[in-house]
Parts: C-alpha cells; structure tokens; sequence
C-alpha cells in the first residue's frame, strides 16, 4: 500500500508541476497581447503577416520572433 501511494504522490507532484507550467505560459500569453507584442516569422513567409502568440510558421515550421517595438511607437514596418 505504500509503494501504491508513493507511486499517486508522485503522480500528483507531476500534474502539479504540469499545471503550474501551463499557468505560467498563460499568463506569458495574456501579458503580451495586453502589450500588443506581435509575433512574425523571420523568414516573412506570409509577408507581413503577424500573430498575437508564439508559435511556428504555418509554411516553413520555423519559430515565431517577437517583433521590436521602435522608439516612434510603431512595429517595425515601413510606410
């Protein structure tokens, strides 16, 4: 019985560890769309087009990156 219940303690710390972590990413999320951080692909693959969180390129897979905010207040882009 106690082998049992190590192995359900165990199991819960597990899911604890898991839920924080999602918690934590959460409120990653929440933060920089209240910020209005804006993510892009590096390659431009769908040209301008930006996305509210990370993620992966739809087209090439790679890796979303977090688009600068310049000092004028705009997102890096031209007129």
């Amino acid at each position: 019985i106690k082998e049992g219940a190590k192995e359900v303690g165990e199991e819960m710390k597990e899911g604890a560890k898991e839920v924080g972590e999602d918690i934590k990413e959460s409120a990653k999320e929440m933060k920089d769309m209240a910020m209005g951080v804006k993510y892009q692909c590096p390659m431009k693959c769908e040209e301008d087009k930006t996305y509210s969180k990370e993620g992966k390129c739809p087209k090439c897979g790679m890796d979303m990156k977090k688009m600068e905010k310049s000092d004028d207040g705009h997102d890096n882009h031209e007129h």
